[in-house]
Parts: structure tokens; sequence; C-alpha cells
């Protein structure tokens, strides 16, 4: 008999993963490791490795058990210098990226589950309250952020889309800021996705803190100033009717579209997470005083957290008591008493004859025109906070009461154009790669308009369908101006005579005519802008030319895509406290698509022999540019000086150049590079053309650029030095009837029966002859300089030449009758010959031999030197 030892089944297998987790963009520490929904981990790290050893989190490898998580981590936060560490290095090499900006949890080879593959939800909880800005008042109650510390942060950090400097930002108003909220213990749990606008994002955290954001008039800094009651009501400035020229919409919420509930939802912190959270609140007397009808909006701020546990009900009243009392609105019109006032300024409206004794308001727009048109328009609100404080008198028997809701007017200055593809994914909320994947002849509307009348919010794109009209898209009214001044193609600063009332900020683009700019800086009375971005080239603009100033949310997008070769249209439709403009009356607007969207960039920078936009050149041609990408440039704004960029895949250049007339004397097509040369032009015109102009753009697939060059200019050409000596006459001889015309050309004809050489004195009197003389060396050419160099440039112009072998016409210049200073052979195709010469120049000489034959030979003569 024998034995056998059993083997063990396997009844399932553990399970092992490395890899790496990009947190966040940065953080203080790593407070918190939860897998699945249960705490892996818990502690304080920072740029350390840890050891989470929670095998038997989900039962490990027990029989009805699904692992858990062990293994060795390594925290690293992001810092400039980080190096890979040694988790990195060990699975992608020693030439991985180190992803510093990023903060990041590696985790070597850990067991992470059994008997099923499954990867639980890792999640972390991060912790980041250090600010170098003032920090004393950065973090509220232990773990909550200052909203004053991230909105100034979210301006200025490019991490976030931040745009400005701190110099850019009134400080003092953010340190106010900051101690208000932190005197209130108003702390949130701020977080930036990366995929909202910064703009949002900050909107987001002024709306919760009940705050706006400004811009100091006398300096240009943005301000934070927070919507709070508690000041004292006597110190106010009081306004009345003989401070303004006119007050209007003056208006009331109706009592049934009051709010009487709000349910604010916020984010409840759990010890695995978090979770979505409401309260509720009701106006118990406001819904008694609409029959027990219920009237009821949810707010969200999502950066609130119940960290604070008074902090959401605190909100939520604040919210329902703005929401539930019946506000009046109205606008003031007038000049130098209102110009002090700013938006988010308090005042006293004291207008007994509308029953008005005093009435806390608060500044919610201000317009303070345009130079040319200095008017302030208020657009002003009953304050909350001073409702309690009101008083209200009887009218008077004859009131200046208007009606409350005035109609809506139409926008009667407009600017429309096709979008540009660097504006396609913010006006259509598409993403680039969605974008890039629209049809070649797709195209959208763009619209700019101006507001009609102060009350006036927006406007909508509408169109006519089968069943009616239909909204195509909303729209912002823009500011505009009209230039006092033209401007050139290269000018960079603009006069505009006030910028005090632009709504200018940094970087923003800007339009006028067919053009697009971007401001770049701005003082009290000009503009610095970067010329012709995007597809479009700088371009002259006329004393009067309209340059809008959109500002970032400025303008609008009629959303009905329209295909090349069709016409765009769509109606304007205003609208405002006083409703829609009806549709059928509002204006119509159309444009022609011409797939703006496909076509490929055009080249920048243009330089002709060297110089950016020059009005006068010298000797030949040259031209070159930069290569630019509309892909790679879909998020940027570059000069038209910048490096090259790209160019885009199959983009070549087609250059053309015209002469003064505009008749087109040269063209290439095909082109790669980004320069190019007129090499034939002597050849090609016969001369240097003295004013030229040259056109020059992308094509891609079969589509050019949506703009291309155009530009004219003058070539500097040499004064002739012979012109002076060559005097008009006929002579012949050795069978060659020589003709100097007075515009100085030369036509010579016939066959030189001379035993030798036949030679042609010109200079100076014209005279044939075998021999030469050397009586000829008291000639001397006037205006030619010894010691300067000097080019002999002969050109035909006409007629036939044939030469008896080598040497058979030689055009000299002479120092005498035998020596020769310059030589043009042309006989052997030698048109030009350059040299300096050491001492005068006494004539000009054709140099014919024997057997030469010219039928009717036309020649031009040019002698020029550099100029001292």
């Amino acid at each position: 008999m024998g034995s056998s030892k059993k083997k063990k089944q396997v009844v399932g297998y553990d399970y092992f993963m490395a890899a790496i987790f990009g947190l966040c963009l940065k953080t203080d520490k790593l407070l918190k490791i939860v897998y699945g929904d249960r705490v892996a981990w818990e502690g304080q790290a920072a740029d350390q490795e840890i050891t989470v050893d929670r095998a038997d989190l989900f039962g490990g490898n027990s029989t009805g058990g699904s692992g858990g998580l062990k293994g060795s981590f390594i925290v690293s936060m992001g810092t400039p210098a980080q190096l890979p560490n040694r988790i990195m290095r060990k699975y992608l090499g020693e030439d991985v990226y180190a992803h510093r900006g990023l903060v990041t949890l590696s985790m070597d080879k850990s067991y992470v589950a059994s008997f099923s593959p499954q990867f639980r939800t890792l999640r972390c909880l991060v912790r980041h309250t250090s600010y170098d800005w003032y920090p004393a008042k950065a973090v509220i109650a232990g773990t909550q952020i200052n909203p004053a510390h991230e909105i100034r942060d979210a301006l200025i950090n490019p991490d976030l889309g931040g745009q400005y400097t701190a110099d850019d930002l009134d400080d003092a108003s953010f340190r106010q800021a900051a101690d208000v909220l932190y005197a209130e213990n108003f702390g949130l749990s701020p977080i930036w996705s990366g995929t909202d606008k910064t703009e949002t994002y900050i909107q987001g955290l002024l709306d919760c803190i009940d705050g706006i954001r400004t811009r100091d008039r006398a300096t240009g800094r943005i301000r934070l100033r927070l919507l709070r009651g508690g000041y004292d009501a006597a110190s106010l400035p009081v306004i009345g009717p003989r401070d303004f020229s006119a007050l209007t919409d003056m208006a009331a919420v109706s009592l049934d579209a009051l709010v009487n509930k709000v349910t604010l939802k916020y984010t409840k912190l759990t010890d695995t997470g978090e979770e979505a959270a409401s309260i509720t609140q009701e106006n118990l007397a406001n819904i008694d005083m609409q029959g027990g009808r219920i009237n009821a909006v949810e707010v969200t701020f999502e950066h609130l957290t119940n960290a604070i546990p008074d902090l959401a009900p605190r909100i939520l009243s604040r919210e329902l008591r703005a929401r539930s009392y019946p506000l009046r609105s109205f606008t003031l019109q007038g000049k130098s008493a209102l110009e002090s006032l700013e938006e988010g300024d308090l005042f006293v409206l004291a207008y007994p004859e509308m029953g008005l004794e005093r009435m806390i308001c608060r500044v919610l727009e201000a317009d303070y025109g345009t130079p040319d048109k200095p008017a302030v328009t208020l657009t002003c609100a009953e304050d909350i906070f001073g409702a309690d404080m009101q008083l209200i008198a009887s009218p008077a028997p004859e009131s200046a009461w208007q009606t409350p809701f005035a109609p809506p007017s139409s926008p009667t200055v407009t600017k429309l154009l096709e979008l540009p593809y660097h504006l396609a994914p913010s006006l259509l909320d598409l993403g680039p790669d969605e974008v890039n994947g629209l049809p070649p002849a797709a195209g959208y509307l763009m619209t700019l308009a101006a507001r009609p009348a102060s009350t006036d919010y927006g406007y909508m794109h509408k169109r006519r369908t089968q069943n009616g009209w239909e909204d195509a898209g909303a729209g912002t009214f823009s500011a505009s101006i009209l230039l006092p001044g033209g401007v050139r193609p290269v000018d960079e600063v603009w006069e505009v005579g006030s910028t005090a009332a632009l709504p200018l900020r940094l970087d923003d683009l800007a339009f006028i005519d067919e053009e697009i700019i971007q401001i770049t800086a701005w003082t009290t009375t000009a503009l610095h802008v970067r010329r012709g971005v995007l597809d479009t080239l700088p371009q002259a603009h006329k004393t009067g030319a309209r340059l809008w100033l959109p500002s970032n949310e400025g303008g609008g997008v009629c959303t009905t895509q329209f295909a090349a070769r069709s016409s765009a249209s769509c109606v304007l439709a205003t609208y405002g406290p006083g409703g829609v403009v009806d549709p059928a009356r509002a204006p119509s607007v159309s444009l022609g698509m011409n797939s703006r969207l496909i076509r490929p960039y055009p080249p920048a920078g243009l330089r002709i022999n060297g110089a950016y936009l020059p009005d006068e050149i010298t000797g030949p041609l040259t031209v070159s540019w930069r290569h630019r990408d509309r892909i790679e440039q879909q998020d940027v704004v570059v000069a038209q000086t910048a490096a090259d960029i790209g160019p885009e895949p199959g983009t070549t250049y087609t250059l053309r150049v015209y002469d003064g007339a505009g008749v087109r004397k040269k063209a290439a097509s095909g082109l790669t590079g980004n320069t190019w040369t007129w090499e034939t032009e002597e050849a090609d015109c016969g001369g240097l053309l003295e004013q030229l102009s040259v056109e020059l753009l992308s094509v891609r697939d079969g589509y050019e650029s949506w703009q291309g060059w155009r530009w004219a200019f003058r070539r500097r050409v040499p004064l002739n030095l012979l012109l002076p000596s060559l005097f008009s006459a006929t002579a012949t001889g050795g069978g060659v009837s020589v003709t100097i015309h007075e515009d100085g050309t030369v036509t010579l004809d016939g066959t030189v029966t001379v035993a030798a050489a036949l030679n042609v004195k010109l200079t100076n009197g014209l005279v044939v002859s075998e021999p030469r003389p050397s009586a000829w060396d008291v000639d001397t050419l006037p205006g030619v300089v010894p010691g300067r160099a000097a080019t002999l440039t002969v050109t035909r112009e006409s007629g036939t030449l044939t030469t008896s072998g080598a040497d058979g016409f030689n055009v000299t210049l002479r120092h005498s009758a035998a020596e020769i200073f310059l030589n043009a052979k042309i006989g052997d195709g030698l048109w030009t010959a350059t040299g300096t010469p050491a001492e005068e120049v006494k004539m000009l000489v054709f140099y014919i031999r024997a057997g030469t034959v010219m039928d009717n030979l036309k020649l031009t003569l040019r002698l020029a030197q550099e100029e001292s």
C-alpha cells in the first residue's frame, strides 16, 4: 500500500496594482485616504512616503472577504523643484515626467482586492489653507478658507485662469472684505474643477458671500465689495431732484412674483467623503399675503459646507429676505452730481413728489457715457438692509411717477461678423475637438450691439420657423466708441479721448471694421493694442470708425448653423423689465457666410526687405513672414511679430506682386517657407519698379486665409549720374547709326564694318570713331564722386544684338581714353558692373567689335553711387 498527499485547491486570487493618481493642483497636506466607502488611512502627509495597512478593510482573502488596501504610497506636492519619486521611476523609467505643479499619490504594487479584480473608488481628503497674502485672516474656523483670499487668488493665479497681477487689485478693499468675512465666521471650501470658466468660479463665490467686484475709477484697480448692512444712514449722500435730470423705470416686484420659500443646497462633509444636503425656509407672512400660494426657488452654493454649522442657515435667511421683499428699482440720469457714485455705493433718495422722503438705495450698474457724450446713468435698487429705515410720504397731487415698466427698445447700432475660430469654443460652449469636427462649410453669426436704453438687459437671437419664433441664443450689449482720429496699420497706441467710462480689461479682444485687436494696456486717454490678431491683419481705420469693446461676456452668437455661401439671418429681440420685444417688430440682420471656421490663419508679420510694413525700400525685393497655426493657436492670442507657430499641416502660401498701376507683374504659389526673393525683377520688368504692392495669403486644403496682406510701398531709386551728360543727338560711322534720345535712351542700328572695333563716346557730345583720341580725356562726368561705390546698369528696351564673338559689345566707363573703370560686357550677357572709382570718371564709351549686328537695339544706361 502507498500514500499520497492532496494538493491545495485554488479558490481565488489576490490582486495587486500600481498606479499614480493626480489629486489637485495645490494643497498643503493629505489627511485621509478612503477606499470604497471605508477609511484606509488617516494622518497628515506632505512630500513623504506612507504605508497603508488595511488588507482586512473588506475582509481580506478570508472566506466571504473581498480584499482591502495594503502597500506603500508616496505623497508628492508638485513643487517647482520636484523630481520623479522612486515609484514613478520604478514603473515608468528614469526619464518620467516629474508632475511638477500637480499633487500626486503614487501607489507601489499594492494589495487591492481578492477573489474578484475589483479596484474600488479611491478618494483623498486634502487641505489647502496656506496663502502668502494676508495669512492671518486666511483660515476661518480652523479648516475653512476666507473667500476674499480665494477670489484674489483666482484673479491672479494663472493655474486658475487668472489674468491679472497683484498690482491690478485694490489691496485695501480685499483686506477690508477679508476682515469682515473673518469676523462673520464666513468660511468656505472652494473647489475649482478646471472645467469652469474663471469668471464663473469667481461669480459663484461672490454670490455666496453677497459681494460684487468693481473697478476703482480713479486707479483702474479691481475692488472687492461686500453688500452688508450696519451702516450709518445719516452719513450717506442724499440725492434729490436737483441732482439728476431724469428718474425713470421706477418699479417694484409684484406681490405674486415674490419668492416665499427658498431651498438652499450645499455640501455635507462625512467621515468618508461628502454628500448633497439642503435646508428650506419659508416666509409665512408672505405666504399668507398671497393667499397660501407657495412661490419656491432653489439656490445652490457648491462651495458651502456644514463645517461651520450655522453658516448655511444664515445664508438661507439672507436669500429668503432679499427675495421675499418688494424692493423697488429705478434708473437715474444726470451728470456731475452722480459721477461720484460707483457700483455698490449707497445713497439716500429723497423725492417727496413721488412719496419718498428717504429711501436707502444701492447702485447696481453705472454707465458714465462716452468721451463724445459724457452722461451718467445709474441703475439702482432699494437696499434690503435699509428697508426698515425708509420714510414714505403721501405723494403730491401732481406726481412725477412714471410707468413702472418701460417697454424694451430695439438696438440700432450693431456689428455683424462670421464667428472666428478662436471664439467658437467659448461662445458655442463646445470643446476644441468638437469645433474641429464641425462640417467644413459650417458658420455662425456673431453679433455686437450697443445698448439702446439703460433699462434694457440684453437681447435674444430669434428665427422664424414653421412653428413660430424660436430662440437661437442670447446676447449681451457691448460698449463702443468712435475713433477721434484715424490710425495706420502700424499704430499700436490709439488716442481715444478718455478711457474712464470704458469697460477695459487686460487682454480683452476688441473689434473695429474687419480687424480684431487685443487690449494690452491703457492710460487715461489712450489704448495700447496688439494689432491684427487671430485670423485678421492690421488695417487702416478712418476717423469715426467704431471700436467695439464687448469685454469678456459681451456680444452673442446665433446658435443656428449656417452653410457657406448662404445668408445667416435672425432678429435681435431686446428684453428688459418690461418684457421682450415682439420678434415681428424687431430689427432683422443678415450676413453672408464664407467658411471662416475652417480657413487657415494668414501669415503674420509681413516684412519687406527685412522691415515690418515699410513705406519705402531700396534694392532687390525680398518678402518674409511668420508661420501661423489655427489649431495650435486655438487658446492663445499672439502678436504679428511673434515667432513662428506651425504652420498648420498642408499650408502653403501664395504671393503676388503688382506695379503702381495695379498690374500684376509676378506670382508665386505653393510656397512652403517664409521668405521669397524676386531675383528676376529687372528681366521681368525691364528694370526695378519704383511703385509696388505685395499680396500674400495662406492656402490649405483649397481654402484661402480669411484675410490676406496687400501692402503698397515705393522703392527709392538712386539718381542716374549719366543723364546730365547724355545730350540728344544722332551720329553715324563704321556702318552703324547711333541716336541719343531726349530721355537718355540710346538706339543703335547697323553692322560694324571697321577692321577691328568701333568706339562710340556718348557723354558730353556723341562721337562715333574707330580710334579713341586722347582729346576725349578733357571730358568729365559731373556728380561721380571718387571713393564711393558705383554700379553701371544696362537694360535692353527693344531690338536685337548679335555679336561676332567674345567681347563683341562692351559698355565702358573710363578714367581716360585708354583706362577702363567699369565694363558691362553686354555682348557676353553681363549687363551690370560694379566698382569704386579712385579718381575722376571721364566718359562713357561703347566698344563694339567688327561684325557685330544691331537691329534697332534700344538701351537704357544707368550709373548710380551709394549715398554718403
